[in-house]
């Protein structure tokens, strides 16, 4: 029993933050000392803050509609799959 094969693109671009979400440069121009680089962080109620927060949303928004879709689609063509039959 051999199922459809599914395609689905997948974006492979690496993930760079925008400048207004750089913790590592907020840390920087405000002057706070990181013990590590990788510990930066955005404060709660900046514009920065805010902004990554809001652009978090929408792209978990995002992540949750591309989900329906590739369910959708696996539903779609396992039903013509077993209708053919």
């Amino acid at each position: 029993m051999a199922l459809p094969a599914l395609r689905f693109a997948r974006c492979r671009q690496p993930h760079r933050p925008a400048p207004h979400q750089d913790g590592r440069a907020y840390c920087r121009t405000n002057w706070i000392q990181l013990p590590d680089r990788d510990l930066a962080y955005l404060v709660e109620g900046t514009p920065q803050f805010d902004a990554y927060i809001r652009e978090l949303r929408w792209a978990q928004h995002f992540a949750l509609l591309n989900r329906e879709e590739m369910m959708d689609r696996v539903v779609r063509q396992y039903a013509e799959w077993v209708g053919s039959r």
